[in-house]
């Protein structure tokens, strides 16, 4: 079904010209690259960040799991306590307690601050001097959640005898962030500094996995919890969500083999997956019951992978908790490693999500659009695929796996390599708006009905399966990571990359007080094709020889093609539902057929009329096209 769409849509956007302007624009750029500085080494990588930051005796982490570790180690040092003023203050007191390596006031509705002591042993000092409230409904749990009261008497500190508590504020780019940029590329680089997760937003999701952590762990000693996903990967932005993997298996190498004793315990179900949805149920009571600032407990058990749903209050995150996801977790190390070979993967990753964003051709929750993570995987695939590449294949990730780099998912052996320093830096030295404009026309023009991405080789293969787009799924051959997108989101996302393109070409110069680059790009009103209203009859008119194939019309002056095509997946009703865990495959694959005929037949009318060879009765067309909608809405009613 798809096929006819994404031909018929690269021919009505052909008369934009991108190609051969695109064209013109690479040969200039090529010709400039060698005589100037390419300035994406500005971006520094979660790898750079992680040297020195304890008295200079940290070693630099060089692998996804030495961070993990790090950061574990760093949020059980930690208590998150609420105050009322002089944060200054409560922080020098809590020093006569011992060092403070770090603070952070978190500047929201109620104020918390974030202090990072140098030990473990002044937490626990800590703690044995905190009371609970004259409160008898009050829980008496143990946690590293404080409230600091307010006294009448307030101890100053000295001047140069305190750490400085740190503000820590969200800031946004404005048009004048924009508009003052040299170049396309420093616009990327200031859009990915103030998106991507920040160093207290990491401190804070470890912060509370080590919540969870303490409360399980008070029956289950060995537990682990640690964040994967956007949290833990480098592709995080500040505001996401945070996903959580609890292991409670112990490392078997404890204790001593030859001891006479053992623990007598209980055996567990032998299926792991229930396993997991009765540990996650005993765990989201307790989360329920007894953590601190936890609320919205939801328990998601029977879904495809079971989690425990919740809101952390005191720092305004939502969270969900899975069991033992190795999938999950091993994708979010690759994610990360792919992260840190090249700088700059996350900054062009960060234009494009929010390029797809502006255009809404992505949303928060699951649907027929392309998710984040799709997204990634399309910005990974074209890097691997740029002469020479910016990125490795997984192949070739593979040819450096160590015997400690393989696991096993589903009875399937898979490595990688995990150390950062085994991988050669690639001799690619393209800006970041080079890589922007080749990204948005290479899959502007790609053939998605017939090919299929590869992340393992890094090249294409001729697809086999009836789906609008298929994406490798590099740690599970068999899964299409793109299954959920349908034909009309693939012909919109090529649709919206030419029009990207047709942006960047025209306004990628620096321009004084004048809106350019990427403001352009992220500003509906500045040509997107997913805010237009296309008069349909319109496009049949004799004006279409003269260049005016298309004229933007208001709300009431025409049918939106787009309100067309999306009549049945935009109907507010049935999205809600299709976005449920309630909603069945069969469900969705008979919604996305629908679409994709009802699109088919409105396409191959407008593409016979554009090639000349039939003449059309558009007032004809005009009254078939609203009858039809008619007597459709007349049926769903």
């Amino acid at each position: 079904m798809a096929m006819p769409l994404q031909r018929v849509l690269k021919t009505s956007r052909l008369s934009f010209g991108c190609v051969c302007t695109h064209t013109r624009f690479l040969a200039s750029k090529r010709k400039d690259t060698e005589r100037r500085k390419v300035d994406y080494l500005r971006v520094t990588s979660l790898f750079e960040k992680q040297k020195g930051k304890e008295d200079g005796k940290r070693q630099q982490a060089t692998t996804y799991r030495a961070v993990l570790d790090d950061r574990h180690d760093q949020a059980t040092r930690s208590v998150l306590i609420r105050v009322h003023h002089a944060p200054q203050d409560v922080c020098d007191s809590l020093q006569s307690l011992g060092p403070v390596n770090s603070a952070f006031i978190l500047q929201k509705a109620k104020n918390y601050m974030l202090v990072e002591f140098a030990n473990k042993a002044t937490v626990e000092k800590l703690l044995k001097f905190v009371t609970y409230f004259p409160d008898e409904q009050q829980i008496p749990v143990r946690s590293r959640l404080l409230y600091h009261m307010q006294t009448s008497h307030v101890q100053r500190h000295k001047p140069g005898s305190s750490i400085f508590v740190q503000q820590y504020q969200n800031r946004e780019v404005t048009a004048k962030d924009y508009i003052n940029a040299d170049s396309v590329s420093s616009q990327m680089e200031d859009l990915h500094s103030v998106h991507q997760l920040s160093d207290v937003g990491s401190r804070l999701r470890f912060f509370i996995c080590s919540m969870v952590e303490d409360l399980v762990r008070s029956s289950l000693p060995f537990c682990r919890i640690d964040p994967f996903g956007s949290s833990s990967n480098g592709f995080g932005w500040e505001g996401c969500d945070l996903d959580m993997m609890m292991n409670l298996r112990p490392p078997w190498k404890q204790g001593d083999p030859g001891g006479k004793f053992r623990f007598l315990t209980k055996r567990g179900s032998g299926e792991e997956r229930v396993f997991g949805q009765q540990c996650l149920d005993v765990v989201g009571e307790m989360v329920r019951v007894f953590m601190p600032s936890a609320y919205g407990v939801i328990k998601v058990l029977n879904a495809r992978v079971p989690i425990i749903k919740f809101h952390h209050e005191a720092t305004a995150i939502d969270c969900d908790l899975s069991y033992l996801n190795v999938s999950g977790t091993k994708m979010s190390e690759l994610m990360y490693l792919l992260g840190e070979v090249d700088p700059r993967v996350r900054v062009v990753m960060t234009t494009v999500k929010q390029w797809a964003k502006s255009c809404d051709l992505t949303r928060s929750h699951p649907g027929p659009w392309p998710s984040s993570f799709t997204l990634l995987s399309m910005v990974i695939f074209f890097l691997q695929t740029r002469s020479p590449p910016v990125l490795p294949s997984l192949r070739n990730l593979q040819a450096l796996a160590g015997p400690s780099d393989h696991f096993t998912i589903d009875d399937l052996d898979y490595a990688f390599v995990t150390d950062i320093t085994q991988i050669n830096k690639s001799t690619n030295t393209q800006s970041l708006d080079e890589l922007l404009m080749e990204f948005f026309h290479y899959f502007a023009h790609f053939d998605f009905s017939a090919q299929a991405l590869s992340l393992i080789e890094g090249s294409t293969y001729s697809k086999t399966f009836p789906c609008p787009m298929y994406i490798e799924n590099p740690l599970d051959i068999c899964h299409n990571v793109s299954k959920n997108v349908n034909g009309i989101y693939v012909s919109k996302l090529q649709a919206a990359m030419l029009e990207a393109l047709r942006c960047l070409e025209t306004r990628s110069v620096p321009t004084p007080h004048k809106e350019w680059g990427l403001f352009c790009l992220f500003n509906p009103q500045e040509g997107l094709a997913s805010s237009r209203k296309y008069d349909v009859a319109g496009l049949f008119s004799d004006n279409r020889e003269n260049g005016e194939s298309e004229r933007v019309v208001g709300k009431d002056e025409g049918t939106s093609v787009e309100e067309g095509l999306a009549f049945d997946v935009e109907n507010a009703a049935q999205r809600e539902h299709l976005c449920s865990a309630e909603a069945s495959e069969e469900e969705m694959k008979s919604v996305e057929q629908r679409n994709d005929q009802h699109a088919v037949g409105v396409f191959g009318e407008i593409t016979d009329a554009l090639k000349g060879d039939k003449q059309v009765n558009r007032e004809s067309l005009a009254d078939e096209r609203n009858e039809t909608l008619v007597e459709e809405k007349s049926k769903s009613s």
